[in-house]
């Protein structure tokens, strides 16, 4: 049996209704997507299962999120409602994520999260430094992969890192996959289907996640099995 795992945030949560549920038709697929995730969390998230599945046949596959994206763990839930996208309990306790199409996004309505976690990180933000933070978690997770012989797959959720001036030769980018040259996920749905609004904060539909994973993702798992 071979165990697809999949992380990344709501372009790959909910396995219903993204393209991860054209691979559960047929693999053994272990989801650990969470909305509004970032790097830290995607990676931590994949390894964390990966650790739970060893000495299986595993493939991992990683839908990279937004660079500005950072997860917070803190003791208590900030009050935030049951269910919330922003706020994961797990055993080390709850981490809370600033999720958003931008580091100036509020999306979370949860007042005591924005005064003592969302905006200090605000006001000390540097793209540059999230950028590296950001390759660093791919670069760990490869390295991850590749000591315990796991094939990856990769893809950015849309194309952030172009224009950041940084040093990006700690990834392997030979196992990503790019639209075109350096888009994601996004930039694909734009061009083969129809504008769905990302700029707007708008999400891919059920036809974009089908096709996504039967035109991109499931030929690229194959040739890796």
């Amino acid at each position: 049996m071979i165990n697809v795992i999949t992380s990344g945030c709501s372009f790959t949560y909910n396995s219903e209704m993204t393209w991860v549920s054209k691979l559960e038709e047929l693999w053994q697929v272990h989801n650990v997507a969470s909305c509004a995730a970032g790097q830290d969390y995607i990676s931590r998230q994949a390894i964390d299962k990966l650790e739970q599945l060893k000495g299986q046949r595993n493939i991992l596959v990683c839908q990279w999120s937004g660079i500005h994206r950072r997860a917070f763990l803190t003791e208590h839930d900030f009050g935030f409602a049951q269910g919330s996208p922003y706020i994961d309990k797990t055993q080390n306790g709850y981490w809370v994520k600033n999720g958003g199409n931008g580091v100036d996004s509020k999306v979370s309505e949860n007042e005591l999260a924005e005064k003592h976690l969302f905006e200090p990180y605000r006001k000390i933000y540097n793209e540059k430094q999230s950028a590296i933070e950001s390759l660093e978690h791919i670069a760990r997770t490869q390295w991850y992969c590749k000591l315990n012989h796991i094939p990856m797959l990769n893809f950015w959720w849309k194309d952030e890192m172009s224009n950041v001036d940084v040093d990006i030769s700690l990834v392997d980018w030979k196992q990503f996959w790019f639209h075109k040259k350096t888009g994601g996920m996004a930039e694909w749905c734009v061009d083969e289907m129809w504008d769905p609004g990302f700029a707007e904060g708008n999400h891919p539909t059920k036809e974009h996640h089908d096709k996504f994973a039967e035109e991109v993702i499931i030929p690229r798992i194959a040739s890796l099995i």
